[in-house]
């Protein structure tokens, strides 16, 4: 038999008495630690998802805001389109009513409906209605005086002659009526614009486009008379549906 000391004696010293007395022990303390790493990947998938639901609130928070956002940038653009839109309109109106007082006011001072001097250069214009206008004019006048009579008798028919103005809608017409409608017509910047048609010869057919400051006797085509024809612009059938409606188209 081994002594007290031999290796023997103390393996079975561990295996029978103090193996089974630290055993237990061992076993609690390998549950505890255990159940505490259970408990920390426990808190662990919970603080992750924690973090994912509040990264998902907190994207959802910042994609409404975003949409909100984008919501009040589309509906100031929209705003803002609208406003320019209106301030276009407002601004074509009171350029229309302006266009209409002078007008209006060469119809009256120009007389479309009389014969003008009795020697000149007579010149008929035949209007979109079809229907043919006559007036003498002098050498010394020029294409404005021309395109003023004409414009006089588009001048819808809802406006009574009597009304119209006295004077010009804007300033004064010191160096004659014609000097003061072409000093109006260089501020709008755009001729063509202006009157809304041009005059051509019938056949051949040759325009006769308006120029400031033209005398009529510089025209070689009506330096003798003629007869012209009145193309509305932006209608391609020449104004037959313009919208103009004269006296001497009933």
């Amino acid at each position: 038999m081994g002594g007290p000391t031999s290796a023997q004696t103390l393996c079975d010293h561990l295996e029978n008495q103090l193996l089974p007395r630290v055993t237990p022990f061992l076993d609690r303390i390998h549950a505890t630690q255990r159940e505490r790493e259970r408990d920390r990947l426990l808190r662990e998938e919970q603080d992750r998802a924690f973090q994912d639901s509040a990264r998902r609130d907190i994207e959802r928070i910042q994609g409404k805001m975003e949409e909100e956002r984008r919501e009040q940038e589309r509906q100031r653009v929209v705003a803002e389109e609208q406003e320019r839109q209106r301030q276009r309109e407002e601004e074509k109106n009171m350029k229309e009513e302006r266009r209409m007082e002078w007008r209006r006011w060469m119809r009256r001072i120009d007389a479309p409906g009389g014969e003008g001097p009795t020697k000149g250069v007579r010149i008929a214009a035949r209007l979109p209605s079809d229907v043919r206008v006559v007036r003498t004019f002098e050498g010394a006048q020029t294409l404005t005086a021309l395109y003023a009579f004409v414009d006089a008798h588009l001048v819808p028919e809802r406006y009574a002659r009597e009304e119209d103005p006295v004077n010009p809608p804007e300033g004064v017409a010191g160096d004659g009526w014609e000097a003061c409608l072409e000093a109006q017509i260089e501020k709008e910047g755009d001729g063509a614009e202006w009157w809304g048609f041009q005059l051509a010869l019938a056949y051949p057919r040759k325009e006769i486009p308006w120029t400031k400051g033209c005398a009529l006797s510089g025209v070689e085509s009506l330096r003798g008379g003629g007869q012209v024809v009145v193309e509305m612009k932006g209608n391609g059938d020449n104004g037959s549906d313009d919208g103009y409606h004269t006296e001497e188209s009933e």
